[in-house]
């Protein structure tokens, strides 16, 4: 119990620390707004690449929950009934 308490304690002064000691983060040039930089056209397509993969993600697995629904709307087909009884 002691050892919890004790944990909870360094826990809530380490982020009352970090929320009166603010700074600014150490960030790349690209990051903090200089947009000239040669590395800027790079950066963009990986973003919009890692954004195109995120997207096909979530796009595959809407039209398989599709698929699914349309498909347990649909009857059985005739052999799978008479399987289904016997």
């Amino acid at each position: 119990m002691k050892n919890k308490i004790r944990t909870s304690h360094i826990a809530l002064l380490t982020a009352l620390a970090a929320m009166l000691l603010p700074r600014t983060s150490s960030a790349c040039a690209v990051c903090m707004g200089a947009s000239g930089t040669s590395v800027t056209p790079a950066i963009n397509a990986a973003i919009f690449l890692l954004m195109g993969f995120i997207g096909a993600m979530l796009a595959g697995v809407c039209g398989f929950a599709f698929y699914l629904f349309k498909r347990a709307s649909k009857p059985l087909p005739p052999h799978a009934e008479i399987t289904g009884m016997v």
